[in-house]
């Protein structure tokens, strides 16, 4: 069967879904609070600490092809954000001024309690995720290298695309064509790697998303925020992500002239990088982390 139409209950939706519960089984779950609310946290793996932020519509899953790879090298955290996944959501509105302040001081704090303030960490965030690790690094976190995957806030141009669909729909087969169409418009470049793996992360990443990120990704200016860190930043885009019309121009604004920060560009790949692209991503960051 072709797995890009697998329908719900087939075999390929089946090993999809057996192997998001595998890799759920095989983390450690920790659930710190800040002023009451939770982040859960997931964590595989020993050695030097990894932290992992996923995007916007995301969760953990965004990682879900990287994870085991960087956990034999690394401690590999993976928070779902404030709002999203299992976390709790912040006490404020969905549009509240306020709420992405709010929501890096949550991760801040509860990251303390885990990992400690002081303790040396690398830090990778994804697509609205790298606005998040930006500012995270700029806080104050003892940050010692970040790395930004089709980072969101670059305040360049985006590359024309289809408007996404509604894929909240009663019917759970027609949401989920919406949903695969979403996934290739907006995140993958290559259909045939929208198989049921991303379309099952794709899916319960999304049902479970209430915080709103659209307006901070691309009102949020990361080269300002990022004025604070000094430490070595790597980008990394996809050759054909739709979030960045040209992502060397993105690179070398985000740069801002700084020696040891640098960016790649993937070629084939879309947004979501780390997905359709792993071996080349991870080439680019597990010698550069470990450095």
């Amino acid at each position: 069967m072709n797995s890009e139409r697998a329908p719900p209950g087939s075999a390929a939706a089946g090993r999809a879904e057996a192997e998001v519960g595998r890799l759920d089984a095989n983390a450690d779950h920790y659930e710190p609070a800040h002023d009451g609310q939770l982040v859960h946290w997931r964590r595989w793996g020993g050695g030097p600490p990894l932290v992992l932020i996923h995007g916007g519509h995301g969760s953990w899953l965004h990682w879900i092809r990287v994870i085991e790879p960087l956990a034999a090298r690394f401690a590999v955290w993976a928070p779902d954000l404030p709002g999203y996944g299992d976390s709790d959501d912040l006490p404020v509105r969905p549009h509240d001024p306020d709420r992405q302040r709010r929501l890096v001081e949550t991760v801040a704090a509860t990251w303390d309690q885990l990992l400690g303030r002081e303790t040396p960490v690398g830090l990778v965030g994804f697509s609205f995720g790298g606005l998040v690790s930006g500012q995270l690094a700029a806080s104050g976190l003892a940050v010692r290298r970040l790395a930004l995957l089709g980072s969101a806030g670059h305040q360049t141009a985006r590359r024309p695309m289809a408007p996404l669909v509604n894929w909240r729909l009663a019917d759970r087969e027609a949401s989920r064509a919406a949903l695969r169409l979403n996934l290739v418009t907006f995140m993958l470049h290559d259909p045939g790697t929208a198989d049921e793996l991303a379309l099952l992360a794709h899916e319960q990443a999304s049902r479970r998303t209430r915080y709103r990120s659209k307006q901070m990704s691309v009102g949020v200016d990361l080269a300002r925020e990022l004025v604070p860190y000094r430490g070595p930043v790597r980008m990394i885009w996809g050759g054909q992500d739709v979030t960045a019309a040209d992502p060397d121009r993105a690179g070398a604004k985000l740069a801002d002239g700084r020696s040891n920060r640098d960016w790649y560009v993937v070629p084939g790949a879309g947004h979501w990088v780390q997905y359709e692209a792993p071996e080349a991503t991870l080439r680019l960051l597990e010698g550069w982390l470990l450095a």
